[in-house]
């Protein structure tokens, strides 16, 4: 087989062959799926909030969900159902080197 054909066969099943992962799931909700804690259903789809508060889903389309699924509202989406005490009912922070008492963090969509 010439290389021109070879490259050819090659460029045809790349078009057939997509794939997802899953990192501690048999069943990924996304091109890559994460569950950090292991508790997620055996080969079926995650639905359970409980359960993808400590998921992270990276869908096709570049959207990221921390504990949830993406949402194509929004880039990155997260949410927390934390009943840890020690989260004092932190969902998140940004740490950026100006954070501190008194400033206030601006986002623009311009």
């Amino acid at each position: 087989m010439n290389k021109l054909q070879l490259l050819v066969l090659i460029s045809l099943i790349s078009n057939l062959v997509s794939a997802q992962f899953g990192i501690n799931t048999s069943a990924p909700s996304g091109i890559v799926h994460v569950d950090g804690a292991r508790d997620n259903p055996k080969n079926t789809a995650v639905t359970d909030p409980l359960q993808l508060n400590n998921d992270l889903v990276l869908d096709k389309d570049g959207f990221v969900g921390v504990g949830k699924l993406p949402e194509t509202k929004a880039k990155v989406s997260i949410t927390t159902n934390s009943s840890n005490a020690a989260d004092n009912g932190k969902a998140f922070r940004l740490k950026d080197g100006t954070q501190g008492n008194g400033n206030l963090l601006i986002v623009n969509n311009t």
